[in-house]
């Protein structure tokens, strides 16, 4: 029938449906799933999961904010992206909200254009340490790409 009706045209990788099933129950579980991080970071890296993924690390914080910074410093691009934007609310946390900022800032510099304005987007409901944050933004302002600055 998947033939007939033309639904598959090669070979189906189901491991992106296992990776966005993992990613949805370890950001249900939070806090116990965090022996799962090392699993959840590969998996972070499969462009068709990363944002599932993304959103499953952003429930477990404070606790996954290393894992997101990581990866934003060190994932592919989809996954450098998604993690940005999934370190919106790590203001919030004030134990790792230093480390959250300090990573975007970073990223506000990284050579991809889609990552440069993730970054700047995540600080959109930034409220704290805005001393170190506006300045950075303000340095965007005179980004090359129309989409950053925006």
């Amino acid at each position: 029938m998947k033939a007939k009706h033309h639904l598959l045209h090669g070979e189906v990788d189901y491991a992106v449906f296992w990776h966005r099933r993992a990613a949805h129950a370890c950001g249900a579980l939070g806090k116990a799933a965090e022996p799962a991080f090392a699993a959840l970071t590969e998996a972070m890296n499969d462009p068709h999961a990363a944002s599932d993924v993304g959103n499953g690390l952003s429930r477990m914080m404070p606790g996954s904010v290393p894992v997101l910074t990581n990866i934003l410093a060190t994932g592919n691009v989809m996954a450098r992206s998604r993690a940005a934007d999934n370190l919106v609310t790590a203001f919030s946390h004030r134990e790792v909200e230093p480390m959250a900022r300090t990573a975007l800032i970073a990223a506000l510099q990284d050579s991809d254009r889609g990552v440069r304005m993730s970054a700047a987007s995540a600080f959109q409901f930034w409220n704290t340490h805005l001393d170190l944050v506006v300045p950075e933004l303000a340095r965007v302002l005179s980004d090359p790409d129309a989409s950053v600055r925006g």
